[in-house]
This record gives structure tokens, sequence and C-alpha cells, in this order.
């Protein structure tokens, strides 16, 4: 006897009952069981156990007679369903490009244990949005996993990607553990308490609740949550269109963050570029200290988030790299600028912070260089030199910088880089921004894991230092006076 043989004595069943096919699949069972018997007898297993053997049968093809009842009406609203333990045993590379996407957003982390995906025997998934909207765990009894289902709504209410999962539990409830409410068995306890619902397949009456049901009630609920889902889904894009349109706000504080590294309908940079500029800090630079028609220069421009915001803000801009990722950005090194003297109205650079990340194959590049090293800061130095000699007098310079952590020991790179510009170049102090730092790789439950266990801490943020070239000529020097401060004024 094989799954195909089930599914002909469920369409028997479906004939003879219609719509209330499903109450009678315990009887269906018994009815397989005598001719898994039959088979079994001319072929027994080595342990001579037929018992042993059916209940391996009827729990396997138990999930696959559930899928078969309830495909058609997932699909008919516009869901697709998938076995769960077809995840979990295939590989990446063995999957479908889409199921992939329903495992990935599936996983649980364990931090330094890794991530895995919880024991389900059903995945209900939205195959336009990739979102998964239900799991669905199946056995005949609920002693078999009704804690373990608990368990993994807990896991994955837990995580952002995860935590509007619906975990629901499907039985044919022959321990008679859900009928009544009271007095309060272990099973029902938990079905009403840690999991989405459970729907039972019997005749048996039952005393429902808004957790516990017949499996009729099942693809009802369903049509309900995907209602819910798809408010929630216009919700979303409305926002995301509202946020699509906005520019960022003129910041007012030192300290800076926003969530994603691009705003508007144009996607400025590529956020696949390792250590790309988050759009918002430019558009703030360009914003409070440059007017529309002039000339900003980033010497450093990686994938040109500069570029593109200036160019929707009606700058002029002028993007150089050591290795150029696009057409319209200059290949130069930051250490010989080819612009004459005083000719930047504002310049722009996320500069390296050391050799953490490969930016290029370029020997020269500077991101190649240790800032642990002395050579790094005389290479920065030379960078700094050029930019305070292109910059217009009373003009300002923002350098974005963060500092190191690597191998146990901590280099405050963004202070060192600080006084370079302000002590040895010349440039007055403005001010010193926090940016915090998002979506960096090191944002992982592993690493928050190992920066507890051995008491270091993650890079939270980076500075964005703004410094301006003296107004004054250089040659003249400048009188300071005494400054008494009105505190009350700032109170």
């Amino acid at each position: 006897m094989d799954f195909n043989d089930l599914v002909k004595l469920y369409e028997k069943k479906k004939e003879e009952y219609g719509e209330d096919a499903y109450l009678h699949i315990s009887a269906m069972l018994k009815e397989a069981k005598e001719i898994h018997k039959k088979d079994w007898d001319r072929s027994p297993t080595p342990n001579q156990d037929h018992e042993q053997s059916w209940r391996a049968f009827k729990g396997k093809n138990l999930e696959n007679l559930i899928m078969h009842i309830i495909q058609d009406e997932v699909e008919e609203l516009g869901l697709k369903i998938i076995d769960g333990n077809h995840l979990e045993r295939s590989e990446g590379k063995n999957l479908e490009e889409e199921e992939n996407a329903i495992k990935r957003n599936l996983l649980v982390d364990y931090g330094e244990y890794g991530s895995h995906l919880p024991d389900v025997d059903l995945v209900i998934y939205n195959p336009r949005t990739r979102k998964v909207i239900a799991v669905i765990s199946s056995k005949v009894t609920l002693r078999e996993r009704i804690a373990q289902t608990g368990y993994w709504k807990i896991k994955l209410r837990q995580d952002e990607i995860t935590k509007d999962i619906k975990v629901f539990f499907i039985t044919l409830d022959e321990d008679k553990t859900l009928s009544k409410k009271e007095p309060h068995k272990k099973g029902r306890a938990i079905v009403e308490v840690d999991t989405d619902g459970s729907y039972i397949m019997s005749e048996e009456q039952i005393e429902e609740s808004n957790k516990v049901k017949k499996f009729d009630k099942f693809i009802t609920d369903l049509k309900g949550l995907i209602n819910e889902v798809n408010q929630q889904t216009i919700a979303e894009e409305a926002l995301k269109k509202e946020v699509e349109d906005e520019r960022p706000p003129v910041e007012t504080t030192t300290l800076w963050d926003y969530p994603k590294q691009s705003y508007g309908k144009k996607q400025k940079g590529d956020n696949k570029f390792q250590g790309v500029t988050p759009a918002f800090i430019v558009y703030n630079m360009i914003s409070r200290y440059t007017k529309p028609g002039e000339l900003v220069l980033d010497p450093m421009c990686g994938s040109g988030t500069t570029i593109d915001v200036c160019q929707e803000e009606g700058r002029k801009v002028i993007g150089y790299d050591i290795d150029p990722k696009r057409a319209d950005i200059i290949k130069n090194d930051a250490r010989k600028i080819p612009l004459d003297d005083n000719q930047v109205d504002m310049v722009f650079i996320d500069s390296p912070y050391g050799d953490n990340v490969n930016y290029s194959n370029e020997p020269q590049d500077i991101g190649k260089i240790s800032a642990e090293s002395q050579e790094f800061y005389e290479a920065m130095e030379q960078v700094g030199k050029e930019l305070y000699r292109v910059l217009k007098p009373g003009k300002v310079l923002g350098w974005l910088i963060g500092d190191q952590w690597v191998k146990k020991r901590f280099t405050p790179v963004g202070f060192k880089i600080y006084e370079m510009l302000t002590e040895k170049i010349g440039f007055e102090p403005v001010d010193i921004i926090c940016v915090a730092r998002r979506n960096q790789s090191s944002n992982t439950g592993v690493w928050h894991y190992r920066a507890r266990k051995w008491n270091f801490y993650l890079r939270g943020f980076k500075y964005l230092l703004i410094v301006r070239k003296p107004s004054v000529d250089a040659q003249t020097p400048e009188v300071k006076e005494d400054r008494k401060v009105n505190w009350k004024k700032y109170k």
C-alpha cells in the first residue's frame, strides 16, 4: 500500500460524505490498516512488527493527505503549500530559488550554533512576496508533537522576520486530548496558550473555542488570516511609497540614525557595495553647506552615492576613486587630486578606517594599510592636505570614519583623523556627528554572542567629522579673543 491508495480511499469517502469526508478519516485509516496488513503479510518487515510498520506509514502519510485535502483551496487563495521536511532535508543547491527564499524566511537563529528550521510538516506562503503565512504540524494524537509545536511558536515570535507566522496543529485527536475544555489537560492547555490554533479531524463531539475547532473551520480561518495579511501588506506598501517619495529630514542633533542606506524612488549608490555610504548623510551635508549649482567633491566615491544625491539635488559633483565602479567616477588616487587650489564648495569623504575590507585589487589602495600602522595616518594626512588645498576658504569638509577593534586591540581611528585635520593640517572644528551603523555584517546573533562571551564591543557608530577651511588667509595669524558665554541663553 502507498499514498496513492490512501488518496483513493479518501476520495471514496468524499463521494459518500462530501465536505464532511474529513470527519471519517479515522475510519478510513482503519480500512487502510487492513489493506496495509495484507500487503505486509506478503513481505513483512525484518522486525516482524506490523504495528510499528503501520504507525510509520500512517504518520508519514497523514501530512501528505492533509496537503492533498487543502492544497486546492490554499492555491485558490493565491498561496502555495510546501512540505516542511523537503525544506529541512534539502541543501540550498537542490532547492528552487523560491524554495530557498522560503527557507531563509523561516530560519530560527541560535547564535553561535547556527540557524535552523522549525520542525513543521507543512508551510503555507505567499509566492509573490515569499512571505511565510503559516506552518502546520499534523499528527494522529497530540502527545506526539504538541509541546514541540508550542515551543516553535515561541521561538518564531522572537524574531522580526518570523514573528507574524501562524503556527497551527491538525490532528485526528484519537486520544481525545482536545475534546473537552475541562478538566484541563496539558495538551489542550498548550494549544490554547502557545499555538495559533488546532483543528480536529474527527466525528467526535468537541467543546470548541477560539483555538480549538473542527477541521472544516480551517479554510475559513485561513481566509480571514489572508485578509488580515493583505490589509497589512496594503498598509506597508502605502508606507513604502510614502517613504520613497520623501526626502530625509535635515538633522538638528549630533546623533543621526536612518533605517536604510538609500531613500526616494531612485537608488543612490549600490547597497550591495561593501561599505556603501548612507545617502542621507550626503543629503544632510549638501543641504546645510551648499547651494544648488555649487561644486561638491568626493575623492573616494565608492559606488557613487555622493554623485547620485548631488545630481538629484542640483549640485555639481566630481567623484574620484582608485578603483571606479561606474563610468561617471574618475580613476584617481586621493593623495593627488587633479584640481586647482580653492575650487571646491564642499568635500565629502567616506574613507577606509583600516585594512578590514578588501575594496579593490589596486596595490596603492589606502584600504590595504593597517590602521595600527603609522603609514596609514601618513597616507590620510596626504589626502587631508589635498582636500584642504582644493577647498575654497570658509567651506566645509565632512569626513565619515569609524574606529577599529581587531584581534583584541582597539584603535581610535576617528580621534586620530580628527587630530590630524585640526592640529596638523589646519582645519577649524565645526562639529562631530555620531552616525548609527545599521545592516553591518556583524549585526547577527553569532557576533552579539561573541561580543558578550569575549568581552568586546561591536562597532555601533561612525564619526562624521565636520571641519572648515579657515576663511582668513593662512599666512595671517588669527587673533583669538577671550569669549564670555551667557549660558542662560542655552538653558
